[in-house]
């Protein structure tokens, strides 16, 4: 019995050494970033930023590592439904409720390098085509789609 206990004590005793000479203290982060819910999330393509679209019409970009948000990106004034990013993660797209389609350079500043009514109603989806250049957004419900093209660069309607 006594060798039990003294096995349980040397046990915990390591794993307590262990976490504290590696510093892998185990804890719970919460942050309060957005004042609504959020719609979407996206991870930057080398994984170590995250985005997040919200309600509130705002965008955040999360550092991972850290769990501190790094940028607010402002300019929508309706719910942003849905955000992509591109390939090398220099560039993002989002949607909001009102049928506008953003395009932010994400290495810049927080403000919207091109804006531009693309629906009518909100825009559910964002997808890049494979070849980078243009994009395709959708208007989703159940009775129809409603899909169209448009060039990245300009955001004209192809």
């Amino acid at each position: 019995m006594q060798r039990l206990q003294f096995l349980t004590i040397l046990v915990f005793c390591l794993l307590g050494l262990n976490e504290a000479v590696l510093g892998q203290e185990k804890r719970l982060i919460i942050r309060q970033g957005h004042q609504d819910k959020v719609n979407m999330v996206k991870y930057s393509p080398d994984g170590s930023y995250v985005f997040s679209a919200s309600d509130d019409g705002l965008i955040k970009m999360w550092d991972v590592r850290y769990g501190v948000d790094v940028k607010t990106f402002i300019g929508h004034n309706s719910p942003v439904k849905c955000i992509e990013l591109t390939k090398d993660g220099s560039r993002m797209l989002s949607g909001d409720g009102a049928g506008n389609l953003f395009v932010w350079d994400v290495l810049g500043d927080a403000a919207p390098e091109n804006k531009v009514k693309a629906h009518e109603k909100a825009i559910n989806v964002i997808k890049l085509l494979p070849d980078q250049s243009s994009l395709n957004t959708a208007i989703l419900n159940l009775l129809r789609m409603v899909a169209r093209f448009y060039y990245l660069k300009t955001c004209f309607y192809l």
